[in-house]
């Protein structure tokens, strides 16, 4: 399926969940209206109070993260914490550059690292990159969720949708529900199901994502993916 068609049905599927619904005796609810838009504008007035919000802290903690690394350019911890930050306040360029020479040297590479140098690497649409990267990381760590969560983002944006289910589901059955990555997972995996035409499924999935919380992922690639609870 075209990226820009995947978007469409994405939007479809959520737009179905903006609709009221009345209790079912099959358990899954009757649409009967659309929002209003007094509700329309409620729902985006507090979305959007929630993203401000978001956005001090994100703000807040980059400056912190910088003095640390500014303090100790050359370790791993405080590297990884800016160059995290870094991405999240939408500078992908600038986090890659100061991992690089962590993710490039096997003596200073971790997994955590390997990882987020893959989530640079999506953001900046390389996604065979962030392929490499995430598989690296695999290797140091073989039972790391964050690893097969980006590799699924990594070989879905390339058109490996059935790749990306399994890696999906890899990681979800590492995690325990209540794991805020969990979430996120489940988001991309029923994106990943609706490329493949298996919508009944997908809108199982999203019943346990939560759109609304995309990256803290903050970015989304061009096929719809969420890389940020990232």
């Amino acid at each position: 399926m075209k990226p820009y068609i995947r978007i469409l049905s994405l939007c479809l599927v959520l737009s179905m969940s903006a609709c009221k619904t009345v209790p079912s005796e099959y358990g899954t609810g009757d649409l009967v209206e659309p929002l209003t838009t007094a509700e329309r504008i409620q729902i985006a007035a507090r979305n959007a109070a929630v993203e401000a919000q978001k956005g001090k802290h994100v703000a807040g903690a980059l400056r912190v993260s910088e003095k640390a690394y500014r303090a100790n350019p050359n370790n791993a911890a405080s590297a990884l914490n800016y160059a995290t930050d870094l991405r999240k306040v939408g500078m992908p360029e600038q986090s890659q550059l100061i991992l690089r020479s962590f993710a490039i040297d096997p003596k200073k590479s971790t997994s955590a690292i390997l990882v987020e140098y893959s989530k640079t690497k999506l953001s900046l649409g390389d996604f065979e990159g962030a392929q490499i990267y995430a598989q690296e990381a695999m290797v140091l760590k073989e039972d790391y969720a964050p690893a097969y969560h980006v590799l699924g983002i990594a070989v879905d944006a390339q058109g490996h949708h059935q790749a990306a289910e399994n890696h999906f589901k890899k990681a979800m059955g590492m995690l325990s529900k209540t794991d805020p990555l969990y979430a996120a997972v489940a988001n991309n995996l029923s994106l990943s199901l609706l490329a493949q035409g298996k919508v009944t499924e997908a809108e199982s999935m999203l019943s346990l994502s939560n759109p609304q919380d995309p990256l803290s992922m903050g970015v989304k690639s061009g096929n719809a993916s969420f890389i940020g609870a990232l």
